[in-house]
C-alpha cells in the first residue's frame, strides 16, 4: 500500500484519508475494504469570492501543479447565477486558500440558453498538452417542470489558468 496522502475537499471541509487503513479498534486491517477519514474543517466558506459567492461554495476538484502546489476549482452560485473560481494552497497548509483571480474562470454565457444561468460541479483532468474541465450548464432551455442542465466540457493550454468552452 502507497503511503499517499488523499485529499478531499468539499467544499468547506476538509477530509484526509488514513492511508494505513488504521480501524478504530487497531486490529489488523489489511483486509479492510474501507478508509478511515478524519474531518479537518472548514477551508474556504460562502462569500470566499466575493458577491458572486455568497450563497454556495461547493463540489470543488482539486489538482496539483508541476510546482507542488494545490489547485482547487469549485463551484460558486450568487444573485442568481452560478460561476467557477479557481483557489491554490501550499499542501502544507490546506487552510490558506487563495483566489487565482478576481474574477470566476467559467461563468454563465453571454449568449443562448444552454449556459444562460452559469456552469457548476467542475472535475479537471490533467493531460500532458491541455487540461479537461467536465462541468454542468445550467440553462433556461428546459421546461419548468425539468431540471434544464446538460454536462459541458472545456479545455485548457496554460494549465487551467484559462478556459474554452467547446460547443
Amino acid at each position: 500500500m502507497s503511503k499517499k496522502l488523499v485529499i478531499l475537499a468539499f467544499g468547506i471541509v476538509v477530509a484526509l484519508a488514513n492511508p494505513d487503513f488504521i480501524s478504530t479498534d487497531r486490529k489488523d486491517t489489511s483486509n479492510k475494504p474501507f478508509q478511515r477519514w478524519v474531518k479537518k474543517g472548514r477551508i474556504i466558506a460562502p462569500g470566499f469570492a466575493g458577491p458572486r459567492s455568497q450563497s454556495r461554495v461547493s463540489a470543488p476538484s482539486v489538482v496539483r501543479l508541476k510546482n507542488g502546489q494545490l489547485r482547487m476549482y469549485f463551484w460558486a452560485t450568487g444573485g442568481g447565477r452560478h460561476y467557477i473560481y479557481a483557489a491554490e494552497a501550499s499542501p502544507k497548509n490546506l487552510y490558506d486558500w487563495k483566489l487565482v483571480g478576481a474574477e470566476p474562470v467559467l461563468g454563465p454565457s453571454p449568449s443562448g440558453d444552454i449556459n444562460d444561468k452559469g456552469p457548476s460541479f467542475p472535475w479537471v483532468v490533467q493531460q500532458d498538452d491541455r487540461w479537461l474541465m467536465y462541468y454542468v450548464t445550467w440553462g433556461s432551455w428546459a421546461p419548468a417542470d425539468e431540471l434544464s442542465n446538460r454536462t459541458g466540457l472545456a479545455i485548457s493550454v496554460d494549465e487551467g489558468i484559462h478556459w474554452k468552452v467547446l460547443k
